[in-house]
């Protein structure tokens, strides 16, 4: 075990809070007790922050010379980490009571982050006689905002946990550190003198408790969480942009909520720089969805057909099936970017394979150069990847992610009906049972291939809501709830959209066409989205999704980018 380890996990550091003892006498003519509680406030630091134990409220407005069945007293602490930590803290109780007395004392433990409020108070009682007993029962008021994370009777000399915590917030500059820092929390702990109706059985005994805080561990931060983190407490149900600010390098800190609770990031530049595969601030965050971030290449691999076929299927301009159906492998441009097709041979025009000659037999998941399909026809030429393509240390963190290939469903144009071609409607398309082929003859439709709504596989493409919800700026509300997306050349849509880039980029979503089965969504030089043959040579961006344990840390500039690490 090295030193590191040792330190975190066995010389833990244990932080003494509070120390409370009463003693009760049972006297004819009243009720008395004392108490040694500390009168004032203490903080202790450490490096890993300081807890602060609030003296002067304890007990609120209490006599402590007099403690008595049914009296509740309150005991008042914070916890506050460093801004450069991220950390496991754990909350315990040594106490020591009598067996005669365990069922007597409870102990409930409540957690605020809402300071500066006062959350929790305590009444006293009126004494009253009843059976011939002084009766003397305090009330305590909570606040809605406290949280119960414990409550039981006290265990005699035993050691119970009562809360584990883990802190979590960012610091003021919004980057992610390797670990990263949270706020602080205020307990109560409340300790309820049970006036179980035997008040001569408690005479003379009494009973002591320590509350500690102790430093279990640096938790590790994966960085779907961190990310998320960045947002504090925004509200998913928003899509309102969320902004924290401009980088001197002219990034933007933004990201919104999509319609559907994934958080993205979005305009023209945000600070979404990631170094992953060796290339430094080459790729970047799109957002993160069931908590896993997806990426995408800043700039693109070059420009290659989605997918081609023989003459005599489909005139050669393709079939608009990205993954495996049946006996068919996928689409030529699937085959290209992920593994397990590197004998995959070369066709010809007509369809038949071309001995000793290969073709986009995952070139760019191994590393490799060699043919790639361009045209129609089964036409190829040269490519290399040999710099480009995926590094083992790259792969060891990708996800094989179920991806979704939903297709629009519409007979015809996308653009028509109220509201079909918006970014949301988009996400509901991709993930819907509807196809890529509705036709079902024609030279335009002769394939026999069946068309499916998801894939598994490694890397993908980005879909058409991605480049719709990735829209910042003033224009994100109009451009997500009035503009189809085959009109973001208007509005100032793709002008505040980071992935556009001028050129036209393959989506990896089919194009649902009462006669043709080749069309493809793709993004236009323009910035409009819409439908284009899958023969065509456009450019490739591989997007793909990160392991959950992946970690991040970093600005997420392009001068400091975020890093990531297994």
């Amino acid at each position: 075990m090295n030193k590191k380890r040792v330190i975190l996990l066995i010389v833990i550091l244990s932080i003494l809070v509070v120390t409370l003892s009463i003693t009760y006498a049972y006297y004819a003519s009243g009720v008395s007790g004392t108490t040694d509680v500390n009168a004032t406030s203490t903080t202790v630091t450490s490096q890993i922050g300081e807890v602060e134990f609030n003296g002067g409220n304890t007990f609120d407005t209490a006599n402590l010379d007099e403690i008595y069945p049914g009296f509740i007293g309150v005991q008042e602490f914070t916890i506050s980490p460093y801004q450069d930590g991220s950390n496991v803290y754990e909350i315990d109780l040594q106490a020591n009571v009598p067996e005669v007395f365990l069922n007597d004392i409870k102990l409930t433990l409540y957690k605020s982050s809402n300071t500066g409020v006062n959350n929790l108070t305590r009444e006293e009682g009126s004494l009253t006689i009843i059976n011939n007993q002084f009766v003397k029962q305090d009330t305590l008021n909570v606040n809605g905002t406290l949280t119960k994370v414990y409550e039981d009777s006290l265990v005699s000399t035993s050691k119970t946990v009562l809360e584990q915590v883990e802190f979590t917030i960012l610091n003021d500059a919004f980057t992610i550190p390797t670990v990263t820092p949270d706020g602080y929390y205020t307990y109560y702990a409340v300790y309820e003198y049970l006036n179980n109706g035997d008040q001569n059985s408690q005479q003379g005994y009494n009973f002591s408790s320590k509350i500690t805080v102790k430093y279990l561990k640096e938790k590790t931060k994966y960085a779907a969480d961190a990310i998320l983190s960045l947002v504090g407490d925004a509200d998913p149900a928003s899509t309102a942009v969320i902004d924290k600010g401009t980088d001197a390098s002219g990034c933007t800190n933004t990201l919104a909520y999509d319609d559907f609770g994934n958080l993205r990031y979005v305009g023209s530049n945000p600070c979404n720089y990631v170094t992953f595969n060796g290339e430094e601030a080459g790729w970047r965050i799109i957002g993160v969805f069931d908590n896993q971030i997806k990426l995408i290449r800043n700039e693109s691999i070059g420009g290659y057909s989605w997918d081609t076929s023989a003459s005599s299927v489909n005139k050669g301009y393709g079939i608009n099936q990205w993954g495996e159906s049946g006996t068919y492998k996928g689409a030529d441009l699937m085959k290209l970017l992920n593994p397990g097709f590197d004998t995959n041979l070369a066709e010809d025009s007509s369809g038949n394979t071309i001995s000793g000659t290969y073709a986009n037999n995952s070139l760019y998941w191994n590393k490799q150069s060699g043919n790639c399909y361009n045209s129609s026809k089964n036409a190829y030429t040269t490519c290399d990847f040999s710099a480009t393509g995926l590094s083992e240390s790259a792969k060891s963190m990708i996800d094989k992610h179920t991806w979704n290939l939903g297709s629009q469903g519409e007979n015809d144009d996308f653009k028509s009906g109220d509201g079909l071609g918006l970014a949301s409607k988009f996400y509901e398309y991709e993930r819907s049972n509807n196809t890529g082929k509705i036709c079902t003859s024609g030279s335009w439709c002769n394939d026999t291939v069946n068309r499916t709504t998801t894939w598994e596989g490694y890397v993908g493409l980005m879909s058409p809501s991605d480049y719709g919800y990735a829209v910042g700026g003033e224009a994100r509300t109009n451009c997500l709830a009035n503009t189809n997306l085959n009109n973001y050349d208007t509005n100032n849509c793709y002008t505040n959209d980071w992935l556009y880039n001028s050129t036209y980029q393959w989506t990896m979503s089919p194009f649902a066409y009462s006669i043709y089965s080749v069309y493809v969504f793709s993004v236009y030089s323009g910035g409009r989205v819409s439908n284009r043959t899958a023969f065509n040579l456009y450019v490739v961006r591989p997007a793909l999704f990160l392991i959950s344990s992946v970690q991040i840390s970093g600005e997420g500039t392009p001068s400091a980018p975020f890093t990531l690490s297994v």
